[in-house]
């Protein structure tokens, strides 16, 4: 509030002192005192991120500055290498008389017997008598077999000092000439390649500097931020006919997902292997009155495979799923549940093998003018109706966070063999669906029969018998 006031209050006293309508300029209204202080609060913040941005875009510049002045400098370094042995071989080549003179002196005294350090006394003695030859020489290494002579050039209008040159003493000085040539031609080819590598290096860094700048340049404006849903804090994924899949990251949320998650219609995905995870199948029915797609079960069941032991394993495994109302936190007399444990009642409803793949996706929120144009891409599939390639390896569709193939991989790798997952998907419906006809009919006949009994009508049991009789031959 004290800064809003003081804004007002600047921006007044400025406008009052250049007029009546400059008064108004340093003001600005807003509906409501929320809008007001949520503007200024986005007006600092932008200021901040403007100042991060430009220290950033600073060191991104200074970066590519100081790489592009680090190559100038190393091919400045291997041009002066150059220069310097093309000149010790051209003296070389001018006072090479001399030089195999001093060569001769040094190699003579020293096949005669003389020891290094008389040799070097004598050179000494004859350098302080004048001797122009003994002056050329500037350093004796006769350890390594080589000698620094001192090579001037025979213009007068030289200014370059004199050059030290280091010769091997078992070569003439025309021999030493040439290794300096070859020396030179290979530290100018050196020149050369580094002189590529250096343009491509600076190419390279000032294309990632300006990656860098407009990721920066991006972030001088304050973004809201998305809303995350309900579900994104589970492990979830949406199922190629547009159903929920949920899964616990662990014990806690495992307990969460079901005690406030799991309703009436939707399913509960499970495992028997160790780190299976706990899904919930969500029914697209708010009341849960629409049975489960068959596709939709065989997918959770793939996602509550891979994020279990199997997947390290790579062992391929089966899941199965129970009604919601067959899965309960209240354990049996004398036993204890743990946390993320469950007591599942009545009949598990096994499902075919399903394969360890897993994909991940980005999933796009479209407008409501584009609504229409996506109408029916996620609907429920019957196995008449699905294309070749889906029919082939549903498991392909989809196994985690709303994978949605965008290739052809399904047909490339679709088989014979791969179609009896869909077929062992629908057997297991098909014998739930008789299960369920067969215990139905067996109760209209008991209560047929109770019925009869109670009446002593012997023609009546007898036509509740052939009916039955003819259900089952029908079957």
């Amino acid at each position: 509030l004290a800064l809003l006031q003081h804004q007002t209050e600047t921006g007044q006293a400025q406008g009052g002192a250049q007029g009546g309508v400059g008064a108004e300029k340093g003001l600005s209204e807003w509906p409501s005192f929320d809008e007001a202080v949520d503007e200024y609060f986005k007006k600092v913040e932008e200021q901040k991120l403007v100042v991060a941005a430009d220290s950033a875009e600073s060191a991104i510049k200074q970066r590519v500055e100081k790489i592009r002045a680090d190559q100038h400098s190393r091919l400045e370094a291997l041009a002066q290498a150059e220069h310097k042995a093309m000149r010790k071989a051209q003296l070389l080549e001018q006072r090479f008389k001399d030089v195999d003179k001093v060569l001769l002196v040094l190699n003579s005294a020293l096949e005669s017997g003389v020891g290094w350090d008389a040799l070097s006394d004598y050179v000494a003695a004859q350098q302080e008598a004048g001797n122009p030859f003994a002056l050329m020489v500037h350093q004796l290494r006769l350890e390594t077999s080589t000698v620094v002579v001192l090579l001037e050039d025979d213009e007068a209008s030289s200014s370059e000092p004199a050059a030290a040159v280091e010769l091997a003493l078992d070569k003439s000085a025309m021999a030493n000439a040439r290794e300096m040539f070859a020396a030179m031609k290979a530290a100018r080819l050196k020149k050369e390649k580094t002189e590529v590598a250096a343009l491509r290096v600076v190419e390279v860094a000032e294309k990632q500097s300006l990656d860098a700048l407009k990721q920066h340049h991006s972030k001088r404006e304050l973004k809201a931020v998305r809303k995350a849903y309900w579900f994104e804090k589970f492990n979830w994924f949406i199922t190629s006919e547009n159903y929920l899949v949920l899964a616990g990251k662990d014990a806690q949320q495992n307990d969460l997902l079901v005690k406030k998650y799991l309703q009436t219609g939707d399913a509960y995905v499970h495992a028997d292997l160790h780190g299976a995870a706990s899904c919930v199948l969500r029914n697209k029915d708010p009341k849960g009155l629409t049975p489960l797609s068959p596709l939709a079960l065989h997918e959770a069941g793939c996602m509550t495979v891979c994020r279990s032991q199997a997947w390290k394993s790579k062992m391929m495994a089966s899941a199965w799923w129970v009604h919601a109302h067959q899965v309960s936190k209240t354990a049996p007399t004398g036993e204890y549940l743990s946390t993320g444990s469950f007591m599942i009642r009545g009949k598990k409803n096994f499902l075919a093998s399903v394969p360890l793949e897993m994909g991940l996706a980005v999933l796009f929120k479209v407008g409501e003018e584009f609504v229409a144009h996506h109408l029916d891409e996620r609907r429920e599939r019957t196995l008449a109706d699905q294309p070749e390639n889906e029919a082939a390896n549903p498991a392909e569709r989809s196994c985690d966070k709303g994978r949605d193939k965008s290739s052809d991989r399904g047909s490339e790798r679709a088989g014979p063999g791969q179609g009896k997952v869909v077929e062992s998907v629908v057997k297991v419906e098909e014998k739930a669906s008789k299960q369920q006809r067969r215990e139905q009919r067996d109760l209209k006949l008991a209560q047929a029969q109770a019925d009869a009994a109670s009446s002593k009508d012997r023609s009546a049991q007898e036509e509740v018998q052939e009916e039955v009789q003819e259900e089952v031959q029908e079957e």
